[in-house]
């Protein structure tokens, strides 16, 4: 699996995990999908701050600096 597909599926994951807590007929359901929510939310974040951004930084320069600027700025939204 690539990186970028592996981001993509945890995107994709994270939006299901969002989607079921909406939906989450009890409060216990809710807790759990809030949860699911925000460990996965942590553990992309970290992935991509420890391992995505400093490649991009490096092999892509100037341009890899702005890109992950741009992707760390959206984050903080």
């Amino acid at each position: 699996m690539l990186v970028s597909e592996a981001l993509a599926a945890d995107h994709q994951y994270l939006d299901e995990c969002y989607e079921n807590l909406k939906s989450a007929p009890t409060t216990n359901d809710k807790i759990k999908w809030r949860n699911m929510l925000v460990w996965n939310l942590a553990r992309h974040a970290i992935s991509e701050e420890l391992t995505v951004y400093p490649a991009m930084e490096k092999w892509l320069g100037e341009q890899g600096k702005a890109l992950t600027k741009t992707d760390f700025e959206q984050h903080q939204a």
